[in-house]
């Protein structure tokens, strides 16, 4: 009797281990080339494998009606992440990618309410990949002190993230919110050394002095956008501002980046190389 109690006690044990997790096979061409494990006693998602994931139709991924997703881990060799694999995926989730060069995505991969945690190094192939500029993103190992929709009409339109290295950046597409007092801004009085403006913002507010509360001093070092033509950004100090290759001519000749008066100082203006970091360069390039 007792090992019949004891034989169907390890058949409910596995049967709830199984409940606990779901499989799917989702390469392309071969399926079993990437799994998907949903593991929900932690609500993680974790893809691994080498090559492409497949695409789906809206909404038909799998785990498409699935709540329980909070956080993504996507492999190494994961070389392109499927249409429509995260875009009903309505709850907030953090989605952690592996890979150093940046995965293939489409439009309708991901919602707008996601955070991307990328491997360290690879900030600057990520802002500059095509579609992944367009997204928030912090490097493993950094903190996020701060996160904030600042879109306009479309608050999610854009996202501010600022990072315990000090960056406040800025992805997505459009304009931000024009708040009528610097004060207004979330990111008021918050320590921030540098901003990183994603290529496609096309007006920005309240980043061009940066008074730190909690150092008491104005930390702004410099400036990098990514947008090509000049976005619409009022500075009122002399900042180093970093562009892309080629588009200095066109940033100086434009209103107000080129503006010269008594209470704005003519600004120093560098090229944006294919690398950048914390460092400040004045040969015209961030490099390390």
């Amino acid at each position: 009797m007792k090992k019949v109690i004891l034989i169907f006690a390890l058949m409910a044990l596995t049967l709830i281990a199984t409940a606990q997790t779901q499989t799917w096979y989702i390469g392309t061409p071969n399926a079993t080339d990437i799994t998907a494990v949903l593991t929900e006693s932690d609500s993680t998602l974790t893809i691994t494998g080498t090559g492409n994931m497949m695409d789906w139709d809206y909404p038909s991924s799998p785990w498409y009606t699935s709540e329980a997703i909070k956080r993504v881990v996507i492999g190494e060799n994961i070389t392109s992440i499927g249409d429509y694999a995260f875009f009903t995926c309505l709850n907030s989730i953090s989605v952690t990618v592996l890979a150093s060069v940046p995965p293939t995505i489409k439009e309708e991969t991901f919602h707008n309410r996601v955070i991307f945690y990328i491997p360290p190094g690879s900030d600057s192939a990520y802002r500059t990949a095509n579609l992944w500029s367009n997204k928030p993103i912090c490097e493993i190992g950094k903190n996020i002190l701060g996160i904030w929709e600042v879109g306009t009409p479309i608050n999610t339109n854009i996202t501010a993230i600022l990072t315990s290295d000090g960056t406040l950046a800025f992805a997505g597409t459009g304009n931000t919110i024009n708040y009528k007092n610097n004060s207004d801004s979330p990111w008021y009085e918050k320590c921030y050394t540098q901003v990183i403006i994603g290529k496609n913002i096309t007006s920005i507010n309240n980043i061009n002095s940066n008074y730190c509360l909690e150092r008491k001093e104005d930390i702004l070092d410099f400036i990098i956008t990514l947008a090509d033509p000049p976005i619409q950004l009022p500075v009122n100090r002399e900042t180093i501002c970093y562009v892309p290759v080629g588009s200095s001519s066109a940033y100086k000749g434009t209103k107000p980046w080129s503006i010269h008066s008594r209470n704005r100082q003519p600004r120093h203006f560098g090229y944006l190389g294919s690398r950048y970091t914390n460092r400040l360069r004045y040969n015209g390039n961030l490099n390390k």
